[in-house]
């Protein structure tokens, strides 16, 4: 997901500030790594930083009673990130509209998923906690395409609080009240995502958030009546183990 941090507030509309920042992906990761003999000093550097971890989370959903079910999972992410340096270089900058590069300039750095990465979940809870003695159990994969920096700082350590739309299906079994049988559903929420991430310049790093996404909960059964839906709360926590290495492409 493209993130980006400008440094101070601008008055330029968000639409066209993205529409600036779409222009450099297409760009920069599009472009994929380098073949043939090029000059090497032709190429920008970009990070490549994937990571993987344990997740907890659980689901308020509508219909259920009582304390909602918790699961264990998983959290992944792959990016790629192109620091300060790499993004206001000139072989970059030439790539990017004359009128948006005041912006990128004010930008401190930013982060890609590159395809097909933003179609893969990130994070996958499969195995329940509660539920087995007779309350619901919770299964769900989940998806966030993109998101939006809205807190970020870069120094000593990454720290940033990201929003962006949140698509996930979700499982419940195993509630004799609510869910007599196994019921699938699809959440459509909004993520508000706190993260704090190792340096970006180390091979081998970690990285610690969550997230709050409230949201629609397509239909579901309960108590024997169709097309129940409504509100619908995601929570999960998760801790990640983060490789990086470098690679170079042509801008």
């Amino acid at each position: 997901m493209p993130h980006a941090a400008p440094n101070r507030p601008r008055a330029r509309p968000l639409a066209a500030a993205l529409l600036g920042l779409l222009a450099l992906l297409a760009q920069v990761a599009g472009a994929g790594p380098a073949h043939g003999a090029p000059p090497r000093d032709s190429r920008v550097p970009v990070t490549l930083n994937v990571g993987l971890g344990p997740a907890i989370g659980t689901m308020v959903l509508p219909g259920l009673s009582g304390v909602p079910p918790v699961s264990l999972g998983l959290n992944l992410r792959i990016e790629a990130y192109l620091d300060a340096r790499t993004l206001h270089s000139k072989r970059v900058m030439r790539q990017v509209p004359r009128e948006y590069r005041a912006m990128v300039r004010d930008s401190k750095d930013i982060h890609i998923l590159p395809f097909p990465t933003p179609f893969l979940p990130d994070q996958a809870l499969l195995l329940p906690l509660t539920g087995r003695s007779g309350g619901p159990t919770l299964r769900s994969v989940g998806w966030s395409p993109f998101g939006l920096y809205l807190v970020h700082k870069v120094k000593p350590v990454h720290k940033g609080l990201v929003l962006g739309p949140r698509v996930a299906w979700v499982s419940l079994d195993g509630d004799a009240a609510a869910a007599p049988a196994a019921t699938s559903h699809v959440f459509f929420g909004l993520d508000l995502s706190p993260e704090r991430q190792s340096d970006m310049q180390k091979r081998w790093g970690s990285a610690l958030g969550g997230r709050v996404s409230p949201g629609f909960v397509g239909p579901r059964t309960v108590a024997g009546q169709e097309g129940v839906g409504g509100f619908g709360l995601w929570v999960d926590a998760y801790a990640r183990l983060q490789w990086r290495t470098t690679v170079r492409v042509r801008p």
